[in-house]
């Protein structure tokens, strides 16, 4: 092929685990260094793997089966959607033995196809009375919130599994060759592990606790043969309360005394809503809104979104499962916000309780010491310590306040590049993706109103970080201020 091959991956580009004792879990994000990939990146067949293709231009080893990516960093194994991410650890056992067994002629930083930062031999099974509380044979009093990740063992699908259908259970299948629960119905995959369940839109997953309020009845009232290793269908290690969400008990975070603060992009975190299939719902008279009426919550729907009141706060989903994310009353439609108060159960105002968007809006990166403030410069909060962004990160700033598709305009000289005039922001949009330079750093999206990532000005197409002067608005050097590229963010 007339290429040559380095079997050691770059010095600059490993992150430095420098405690043996460092381990991933399954589902972890990818936080190393980022690929660089603006656009499709080549890919090149690998002799004798059919449909295996590998990318020859990048310092990571990153391959494509089928529909999926896969790539090799650090000795580990993760995989992704699309080439643009986001990319998630899944350990070998969900890596196609055609990718995992390429020739050494396509592995640039790795020779053993086994992860080097999981230990498969874990003692995170069930145990085989399936008693006890935890989901270790070391941890008790494991609780988990509806929304939370799977962390448990890797399922170990390489292809859509074969499954068969549940007698006297109209709809649903069973998993057969497999540890664990798994189940199929509709266009979801559910499964019940170490008695509290899980739901994916794939078989692949993410796998997300639901709880089984959220299970359909045909899959919990399954025949015992159909049960390897759970019972009872209540859910094991939930309390159905959280305890940064609770009110006297009910439920719900609030003011007894806890000063709680909601970000932009944060996780419902509080009760099952208990929707096993889509809701019945009433029209709003004059307006295009429908309501949610058999629900102790406030949820709506207009358009292609679903929208949701908990607690004084506004949340939005793509469908009527979730998830669901916190995103403040400035992204709801005003005909949502507004309805008449017979439509409201539990708010009045529609301003959000918990979201501070005045000057003390601590739109904070994780546990660092500075913030934004709304004059849309960085504070150090005099400790001179500076902020440090990793890649992947969650934007968390003022919301943009798009209620709809923002109006754009063509930029000059950028063929394909589009610019948001309307808005306080820096924002463009270029082929399927949509760009943001928010205090010096860029971020991406999928969609206009997110989420946006932290992406790094490498992953940003040349023809938008190079517009005219004219059209940054809160920026000049295309250079992220917030992320140290000599060290990699590490």
């Amino acid at each position: 092929m007339g290429l040559a091959f380095a079997f050691v991956a770059p010095a600059g580009h490993a992150i430095a685990y420098t405690s043996p004792s460092f381990r991933l879990q399954i589902g972890d994000r990818y936080r190393g260094p980022d690929m660089g990939f603006t656009r499709e990146p080549n890919a090149v067949s690998i002799p004798g793997r059919e449909g295996v293709y590998y990318v020859q231009d990048a310092d990571n080893d990153v391959y494509r089966y089928n529909n999926t990516w896969y790539m090799n960093y650090n000795g580990d194994w993760y995989r992704a959607s699309t080439y643009s991410g986001p990319w998630t650890f899944v350990g070998y056992r969900s890596v196609p033995r055609e990718v995992c067994t390429v020739p050494t002629g396509y592995r640039t930083g790795w020779s053993d196809y086994r992860d080097t930062h999981y230990d498969w031999n874990r003692p995170d099974s069930y145990s085989d009375n399936n008693s006890g509380d935890t989901y270790s044979n070391t941890t008790s009093g494991a609780t988990l919130r509806i929304g939370d990740r799977y962390r448990g063992p890797d399922l170990g699908f390489y292809n859509e599994p074969r499954v068969y259908p549940v007698r006297g259970s109209s709809g649903v299948y069973y998993v057969r060759d497999n540890n664990h629960d798994v189940y199929r119905y509709g266009n979801s995959w559910y499964m019940n592990y170490n008695g509290d369940w899980y739901r994916a839109n794939n078989y692949r997953g993410p796998w997300v606790f639901v709880g089984y309020r959220s299970v359909p009845r045909e899959i919990y009232m399954v025949p015992t043969q159909y049960r390897r290793n759970w019972r009872n269908y209540h859910d094991r290690h939930y309390t159905g309360r959280d305890r940064n969400w609770r009110n006297g008990g009910r439920g719900r975070y609030g003011d007894n005394g806890a000063n709680v603060t909601l970000r932009m992009g944060d996780r419902y975190r509080g009760p099952n809503m208990g929707f096993t299939d889509m809701p019945n719902m009433m029209r709003v008279p004059g307006r295009g809104v429908y309501y949610v009426q058999d629900s102790d919550y406030d949820v709506y729907r207009t358009g292609n979104y679903w929208y949701m009141n908990y607690n004084g706060d506004w949340y939005r989903a793509d469908s009527y499962r979730g998830p669901w994310m916190f995103v403040g009353f400035r992204s709801v439609p005003r005909d949502v916000y507004t309805v008449p108060t017979q439509y409201r159960r539990g708010w009045s105002d529609y301003r959000d309780r918990h979201y501070m968007s005045s000057a003390e809006d601590n739109a904070s990166y994780g546990s660092d010491n500075g913030y934004y403030r709304d004059d849309n410069t960085y504070r150090d909060n005099g400790s001179g310590a500076s902020v440090s962004l990793r890649l992947g990160q969650r934007y968390n700033g003022p919301d943009l306040g798009f209620d709809g598709e923002p109006q754009v305009v063509s930029v000059p000289g950028a063929r394909g590049v589009y610019y948001v005039q309307d808005a306080n922001n820096d924002v463009y949009h270029y082929g399927n993706n949509w760009y943001m330079n928010y205090n010096g750093d860029w971020y991406r999206a999928g969609s206009y109103d997110g989420p946006w990532a932290f992406v790094g000005y490498r992953s940003v197409p040349r023809e938008v970080y190079s517009v005219p002067s004219s059209y940054r608005r809160n920026w000049t050097d295309y250079r992220d201020q917030h992320y140290d590229w000599n060290g990699d963010g590490q």
